[in-house]
């Protein structure tokens, strides 16, 4: 007999509705003396559709399992359906159950139905381990345990709003043993309202450095509403971040937005307050752009308010135009963005320049190839064309987006660029190469001592090694090696002056990709990006891959064939071709192939091959055009692809036999991950479920099979329904 950790429970189970046939079920085996049984009892129980009551005072009797994870399983399914009434029993687990993870579930749950009659307990914990009144584990453990206890005591505390605690939790920021408590006292704080913020701006001027620095982390994330009661010690600090923090708490047309824009010392807040008060206040946006900081102009420039005067025009589109050359990163992609709306008819020239100068931010490259799509006149197909010769890939992808947009509104010439691309017969400008001189090395044979010494030897733009002939190393000073480490060597000449490639990243280097490697990445791009188009010169420039001796470029053409057919419906010639191709050694291919196949007439000895094909996602897809009946016999496959395909598949029938055939049959193959998702959606298969675990006959590893399927039905689907693990082309 079961011997509870605790005294037993006043709450019974005789109400429990005797119409939820699953509840009674269940009931039976929550008793059992398996405490694997046990285990996934409790958990399907937390799974059950109906009345929450009957499910709520099962998993509260199960709090006083012997079985730490039961308790714990019970203390997670009470999530979202206890109630405060069971705030006792919950309470008492806190105390008197010596496990961990319960003590932690316990506090979760006591916050989450706002009991605040555990007020009490709780400062208990955040000050020691009140062993006087809570049952701990083993000797030895009692510290770390504790420790634990005490941050989810510090984090309940504080979601309650218990401002009484707030010297309790200051004085646990001491802790005897070392431990550093400041960042979860400080989120405390300032989830408590205003008394809490208050508590943390003063510790502002008591606290430096890293304790500072997580004071101010914890105030950015109070409730705006308890910020607002201190307004003007906010904007009067000298802290920026807090004045930064006062400035969305202004109404937007705020009379002192100006002084703030203006007089402000801190670019970041200048920037803000730009961003809140701009839209209110749009002459604010025209005193940002002479700012001294670049991000606050980037901010300036997106804020400002159109039209504006001729006179501001002509000088901000010259500004712009100098921005695109000079502006860093934020600034020049701020730019790049904007000039089209400024300077329609100017922006081509600069935009191009701008993609194409490798020394630039690529940010702001990539912005200005979107921005050519503003541009007035129309930018000329051939030149987004062009742009795909760019060394950087990014470049090149959005080129193609371009590029498929306009063959998708009826560009031909988009299109024919298209068909090049994804052919490989897109002319490519070729990067010159240099030849390598052969160079003599060391003459090993010589003693060691002798010969020229050290060799100096530099690396050259172009990825050449060659001596160093600068200067003779005999010849040169302590100074001349101290001045030679100091002098900064030319901008590199393909350096994307990003922050992953500042400091020591930022290195001359030479391009890893030559017009072959170009062409074969712009292949790979068009074909994912434009499958979708659907038109005959994509297709055909698809099927042209289909054969290419490269397995990536092959494998690539196919999936992208099978998205083109699944919009252009059937297509003769990628039909012929994936008829050879379903018997590709290559997994992927023969899927793709197959996929193509479906849209026609499938041939039955193309669907008993794929049927019985070594790959799982293959035999998956197979399966959703098999009878139902034939899913059956594939319901218990190894692959759980093959498994979810075959529940799909029977679910979509609908008929109770078939459902109960699939029932049987995953019962006895012991597949409970597929009979989840059959009990998920079919309510004859539940019943089957509350029937069968009603057998007094049914063996412990059948019934442990339904009960791990019950238990994990809830999990085992996406949000729109469809299994986690649906197969899909790749």
């Amino acid at each position: 007999m079961r011997k509870p950790w605790g005294t037993p429970m006043q709450a019974q189970t005789d109400h429990v509705r005797e119409d939820i046939s699953l509840v009674t079920a269940l009931s039976r085996y929550l008793d059992s003396d398996n405490e694997v049984l046990r285990s996934a009892a409790i958990r399907a129980v937390a799974t059950l559709d109906g009345d929450p009551d009957a499910r709520r005072l099962l998993l509260l009797e199960a709090l006083l399992d012997p079985d730490p994870d039961i308790r714990g399983d019970a203390m997670e399914g009470l999530r979202g359906i206890a109630l405060r009434d069971d705030a006792e029993t919950i309470r008492r687990s806190l105390e008197g159950d010596p496990d961990r993870e319960v003590k932690l579930d316990a506090i979760d749950l006591l916050t989450q139905i706002g009991d605040l009659g555990s007020t009490d307990l709780l400062r208990a914990l955040v000050r020691s381990s009140s062993d006087d009144r809570v049952a701990w584990e083993a000797e030895g453990s009692d510290w770390e345990d504790w420790l634990d206890i005490q941050i989810a005591s510090i984090a309940a505390l504080g979601a309650l709003g218990v401002t009484e605690a707030i010297e309790d939790l200051l004085a646990a920021r001491d802790d005897e043993c070392g431990q550093t408590l400041d960042v979860q006292v400080f989120r405390a704080l300032a989830t408590m309202g205003a008394e809490g913020t208050e508590r943390l701006l003063m510790l502002m001027d008591q606290e430096s450095g890293l304790g500072r620095r997580r004071v101010l982390d914890s105030l950015a994330s109070a409730d705006p509403d308890a910020l607002l009661r201190h307004l003007e010690t906010l904007l009067s600090s000298a802290d920026a971040q807090l004045r930064g923090m006062a400035v969305p708490l202004l109404d937007p047309d705020d009379s002192r937005a100006r002084a703030l824009v203006v007089d402000d010392p801190d670019p970041d807040v200048r920037r803000l307050s730009i961003c809140h008060f701009a839209p209110v206040q749009p002459d604010l946006a025209i005193i940002g752009l002479s700012d001294a900081s670049e991000t606050v102009q980037a901010e300036a420039l997106d804020h400002l308010s159109r039209p504006i005067t001729s006179e501001l025009h002509e000088a901000l589109v010259d500004n712009m135009l100098a921005w695109l050359q000079n502006g860093g990163s934020a600034l020049a992609t701020t730019t790049a963005r904007n000039l089209p709306l400024y300077a329609p008819n100017r922006a081509e020239g600069p935009l191009l320049g701008l993609i194409e100068d490798t020394g630039r931010p690529l940010e702001a490259r990539l912005a200005a190839v979107a921005s050519l799509a503003a541009v007035h006149p129309a930018v000329a197909t051939s030149r987004y064309g062009a742009l795909l010769a760019n060394p950087a890939q990014q470049v090149r992808v959005a080129s193609l987006v371009a590029l498929r947009d306009r063959a998708e509104a009826g560009d031909m010439e988009a299109l024919t660029v298209l068909h090049e691309a994804i052919a490989g017969t897109l002319p490519l400008p070729d990067r010159p190469t240099r030849e390598r001189p052969e160079q003599g090395g060391p003459d090993l044979a010589l003693p060691k001592g002798e010969g020229p010494g050290v060799r100096r030897i530099r690396i050259t733009p172009d990825g050449d090694i060659v001596e160093d002939a600068g200067r003779d190393p005999e010849a040169a000073s302590t100074l001349d090696a101290i001045l030679d480490e100091q002098e900064g060597g030319s901008e590199p000449e393909l350096a994307e002056n990003t922050p992953e490639e500042a400091g020591g990243k930022r290195r001359k280097r030479r391009p890893v990709e030559g017009p072959d490697e170009i062409a074969e990445s712009v292949a790979l791009d068009a074909m994912r990006l434009c499958a979708g188009l659907g038109v005959d010169p994509i297709g055909a420039a698809i099927l042209s891959r289909c054969l290419d001796p490269v397995t990536e470029i092959r494998l690539t053409a196919w999936v992208a064939l099978s998205s083109f057919c699944q919009v252009a419906g059937k297509y003769p010639e990628a039909m012929a071709a994936a008829q050879a191709a379903f018997s590709d050694p290559e997994p992927g291919i023969r899927l793709a192939a197959f996929s193509i196949l479906t849209l026609g007439d499938l041939a039955p000895d193309v669907l008993a091959a794929a049927i019985k094909d070594s790959d799982a996602l293959v035999r998956a897809a197979a399966i959703r055009h098999l009878p139902g009946e034939m899913a059956v016999e594939l319901i218990a496959d190894d692959a759980l692809a093959v498994r979810m395909a075959a529940c799909e598949a029977i679910l979509s029938f609908g008929s109770d036999a078939m459902i109960g055939a699939a029932v049987n049959r995953l019962l006895t193959a012991e597949r409970a991950d597929a009979l989840s998702i059959v009990l998920a959606d079919a309510p004859h298969a539940l019943r089957m479920a509350a029937i069968t675990l009603s057998d007094a006959h049914l063996s412990p590893r059948k019934a442990l099979v339904i009960l791990q399927a019950l238990a994990n039905r809830a999990s085992v689907r996406n949000a729109d329904g469809r299994p986690r693990a649906e197969p899909a082309l790749s």
